[in-house]
């Protein structure tokens, strides 16, 4: 299973190549139990299974930041080939990355 990662030091410019965010279909956010917290970030596919109860992301674009307190120290972005979340509340939606450049959105 492939494992990539790209970092930037809070304040720059996280630059995640454009071969990898171009295939992101949708954004997720995904509520975990307890004190866990929150995952989210962007992914090619996704399917869930009532069986299980369990939802299963592919081609993954998850923020892995160092955070303390609300605080980013470190930016990160990591991609997996696969995520699978178990009996988590989670929310998809379409996702368009913006063009840069161009009119500024006056089209």
């Amino acid at each position: 299973m492939d494992v990539w990662e790209w970092t930037a030091k809070a304040g720059e410019k996280l630059e995640v190549p454009a071969e990898h965010r171009q295939r992101m279909r949708y954004r997720f956010l995904v509520v975990l139990g307890g004190e866990r917290g929150r995952v989210y970030g962007w992914c090619r596919e996704f399917e869930f299974r009532p069986v299980g109860n369990h939802l299963v992301l592919q081609d993954v674009l998850v923020d892995t930041s160092n955070r303390v307190e609300g605080i980013t120290l470190e930016q990160r972005i990591t991609r997996h080939e696969q995520m699978t979340f178990w009996g988590a509340a989670a929310m998809l939606v379409p996702h368009k990355e913006k063009k840069e450049g161009g009119d500024g959105g006056k089209s």
